[in-house]
């Protein structure tokens, strides 16, 4: 038998379980029982990126298409097709100017866009970054960053690289001029490749401009190289010139070890049939989703849901799982426009 204590506890919290029981019903039958979203404006997010024109960001711009769809709003597309900070600076000022109700914004200078995102946050519009975050923008108020470190890759590429080379000439390849994610990588392989020691000598060489200039330059370079076990490249034509000499000269069976960054066709190719060890993928897709998505949860929430850093990679493509990359076409790797399921 219960005594007077246990009696008044039980009632107390059967009591307190009935109204929350009772609240959480009403509000299910309110949403229809789902997860739909309430009614809400369709809000426009404004993208603002160093690279408009990069083939790379393909697959990014369906990612911001994709979540737009999924929560009924609308994004606009500007920025830089050369990396301009000016170009990129007018292009903030003109979207603030439009009331957007959020912005993304690829961050390629560590201050110059510290007072532009200010105004923006101080005018209500909430900031994000997404694919570059400069060093430095502690002192920038965006509110949070998808992407990932491209030294980070850099020195998680060194690191596998130099495990599976440890001994010989390691040549790091990289174009003549290269943009800030590709300097970074480089210096994360550098960091990485000194860090594991051994045998190693470390060289860097420099491909030119494009893949075909990296394709005549390593051509004439690697002969002169009797040492050379691994070459890795930081960039994606630096890449596509290191697999079509690899293949051409079947430097694999010579015991010399490539690799790359970037998810081109032809890339993805030399990597499923064995030139190239591995290539990097950023997963370019989710910088376009996730940044949407935490933007519009910032508005519906209004500011509760606050955005947080996103990290979207780099997955490495092997011979063992760049099977769904080459045989079929996708919005997530940008190879095709068309929505599909199952992918295969």
């Amino acid at each position: 038998m219960l005594d007077r204590a246990q009696l008044l506890r039980r009632f107390a919290a059967g009591a307190a379980a009935a109204p929350l029981a009772g609240l959480l019903a009403e509000r299910a039958a309110a949403a229809g029982g789902g997860g739909d979203f309430p009614p809400h404006p369709r809000w426009t997010f404004a993208f603002i990126s160093d690279q408009t024109t990069n083939p790379l960001l393909v697959a990014l711009q369906y990612g911001i298409q994709d979540a737009c769809a999924l929560v009924d709003c609308q994004y606009t597309w500007s920025g830089s097709a050369i990396g301009s900070v000016q170009e990129m600076q007018d292009a903030f000022q003109k979207a603030l100017a439009a009331k957007p109700s959020g912005i993304a914004l690829s961050i390629v200078d560590p201050k110059a866009f510290d007072q532009p995102v200010a105004r923006a946050m101080r005018a209500g519009v909430p900031v994000v970054s997404f694919v570059t975050d400069a060093p430095g923008t502690s002192s920038n108020q965006r509110l949070a960053f998808t992407g990932v470190s491209p030294y980070a890759v850099g020195y998680e590429a060194g690191t596998r690289f130099a495990k599976a080379s440890p001994r010989g000439e390691l040549a790091l390849l990289v174009g003549t001029a290269p943009d800030d994610g590709a300097r970074a990588r480089l210096n994360g392989a550098k960091a990485a490749i000194a860090k594991a020691g051994g045998a190693i000598h470390l060289t860097t060489f420099n491909t030119g401009d494009t893949a075909y200039d990296a394709n005549t330059r390593l051509e004439a370079w690697f002969p002169t190289r009797r040492n050379l076990r691994g070459m890795l490249a930081v960039d994606p034509a630096s890449t596509l010139g290191l697999g079509a000499v690899m293949e051409k000269y079947a430097l694999g069976a010579k015991g010399i070890r490539a690799a790359g960054f970037g998810v081109f066709p032809a890339i993805l190719q030399f990597v499923a049939r064995g030139g190239l060890a591995f290539t990097i993928d950023e997963q370019p897709y989710l910088q376009g989703f996730y940044p949407l998505l935490q933007l519009f949860l910032y508005k519906l929430s209004g500011g509760l849901v606050a955005p947080a850093d996103m990290r979207t990679g780099p997955l490495f493509v092997t011979r063992s799982n760049v099977g769904p990359y080459v045989n079929t076409h996708t919005r997530f790797e940008g190879s095709s426009s068309k929505q599909r399921y199952p992918i295969a």
